[in-house]
């Protein structure tokens, strides 16, 4: 296995770690940068003050484009029809259970896109007491720290968050490393209820879980994307 082979994991982690502090040129690095340069300092203080008062396990709702690839790459493969359907019922699942704190993360290209309802109109007439919201202003990345668990269908954050340590719920098994053991993939609706209800009970992951992810997370994304020299031309992988 490739997660054995100790030069080939050497390899990996300096990829991630490259990529986390914008020290490769490639696309992924430079959402991390631009999401650090845009960072609120005073957002991210009263964020962690209302994490501290609240003394619960942390959990962000990671939301999609509603109108983007709505059925995933299978809709088959989801647990709900679409992406408002999932919204919807993740924030009623969320809202019952008051062992933990919630956060909802608006996507950051959804502005963009010209439909209604969005994400925000959604939560805000659901008027939920246990979701709040994740601040725009805050590096959401970069806070890994303050994360116990994250849900989403099938985005890119069930690749990254994993190599923090941080569990990852997916509401399909489309996810680009699904089947691999990073990520928890509930079978069907009833399962997926009963996670998110035992939210407060799932632990971070351990270092073996965290390496595997690292491995993962280097195999797709050197594969997905050319690096990027200084002039901004692709080279060969």
């Amino acid at each position: 296995r490739y997660k054995d082979d100790k030069i080939v994991m050497k390899k990996a982690s300096r990829y991630f770690s490259d990529i986390v502090n914008n020290l490769s040129q490639h696309s992924d690095s430079m959402n991390y940068l631009s999401s650090k340069i845009f960072s609120n300092d005073g957002s991210l203080l009263k964020l962690k003050e209302i994490i501290k008062n609240k003394n619960k396990k942390v959990v962000v709702i990671v939301a999609h484009v509603l109108i983007d690839n709505v059925t995933g790459l299978n809709g088959r493969d989801q647990i709900y029809r679409d992406y408002f359907i999932w919204l919807r019922e993740t924030l009623k699942l969320c809202e019952k259970n008051r062992n933990i704190i919630t956060l909802l993360k608006l996507h950051p290209m959804e502005d963009g896109y010209n439909y209604s309802p969005k994400t925000l109109e959604i939560y805000k007439k659901m008027h939920l007491k246990n979701v709040l919201l994740w601040p725009n202003d805050v590096d959401f990345r970069g806070s890994h720290d303050l994360v116990d668990l994250v849900i989403t269908v099938n985005g890119s954050v069930s690749v990254e968050f994993p190599c923090f340590g941080v569990p990852v719920i997916c509401a399909s098994s489309s996810s680009a490393v699904t089947g691999l053991q990073t990520i928890i993939e509930p079978k069907n609706e009833k399962e997926y209820r009963r996670v998110i209800a035992h939210a407060h009970k799932i632990i971070k992951l351990d270092l073996d879980i965290i390496n595997q992810a690292k491995l993962l997370y280097f195999l797709y994304y050197k594969n997905l994307w050319y690096d990027l020299d200084n002039n901004f031309y692709p080279t060969a992988l």
